[in-house]
C-alpha cells in the first residue's frame, strides 16, 4: 500500500493543485467577465434571496 502512495503521490499533487486552481480562476471568471455574484455566496455573505433560496442550517 505504501509502494502505490509513493508512486502516485506526485500526480495526486500536481491534480489537486489543477483542481483548486481551476476552481479559483472560474469563480474570479463569474466574478468579472459574467458579472455573478458567486464569490459573495460562496464566502456566505449572500442574502437567501440572491443566493437561490437555499435555506442552510
Amino acid at each position: 500500500m505504501v509502494a502505490a502512495g509513493n508512486a502516485l503521490h506526485g500526480e495526486l499533487a500536481w491534480l489537486l493543485l489543477a483542481l483548486i486552481g481551476g476552481h479559483v480562476m472560474m469563480a474570479l471568471a463569474h466574478r468579472w467577465l459574467w458579472r455573478g455574484d458567486v464569490i459573495h455566496r460562496m464566502a456566505g455573505s449572500g442574502s437567501p434571496a440572491t443566493s437561490g433560496g437555499h435555506h442552510w442550517a
